[in-house]
């Protein structure tokens, strides 16, 4: 197995009850509507789960994995990271990325010069924000708005800005 083809989706948390359910912070929406799909845990001796329901509560989701039925296998994977491969992730929107897609993405300005590269997302409920590391080291943080995204194309790698000068001190 390549890293490159799986996709960080999140976090198991901690437990939920004693039947083996677990919470987990996504950074993603798209479990929403992938009952019977795989997750694996610990990509260098992975571990595959079919999830048999999800359901969201306070902006955490809870899962009921295959396999796990009481609390003490769930502790097991208290803090694990949750992959899913790349090739179950199809029909994304028009306007819709994976966060491991703009991770690395080159950063121009209105004129297309080369300010920087997205070095990491910050997933802030209704404020997600790109980190962007500027030509000369500096960081900012960037909200992911189309305020401030010209266009991003994934296929060359760009991401394009426009009114984002005043954010950066």
């Amino acid at each position: 197995m390549h890293n490159d083809e799986f996709i960080n989706i999140g976090k198991i948390t901690k437990p939920h009850g004693l039947e083996g359910k677990v919470k987990a912070d996504l950074e993603t929406s798209f479990l929403k509507n992938h009952e019977n799909l795989s997750i694996y845990l610990n990509l260098e001796k992975p571990e595959i789960y079919k999830v048999l329901s999800i359901s969201f509560t306070n902006k955490m989701a809870v899962l009921e994995l295959a396999g796990i039925d009481n609390l003490a296998k769930a502790e097991k994977l208290r803090n694990q990271t949750i992959f899913v491969e790349r090739s179950e992730i199809n029909n994304l929107a028009e306007n819709e990325f994976l966060v491991a897609d703009l991770i690395g993405l080159q950063v121009l300005d209105e004129e297309n010069q080369l300010i920087g590269e997205v070095c990491d997302f910050e997933n802030i409920p209704n404020n997600p924000l790109l980190k962007i590391k500027l030509t000369n080291e500096k960081c900012f943080l960037l909200p992911f708005s189309y305020e401030f995204m010209q266009r991003i194309d994934i296929n060359k790698k760009e991401i394009y800005l426009k009114n984002w000068q005043w954010l950066v001190i």
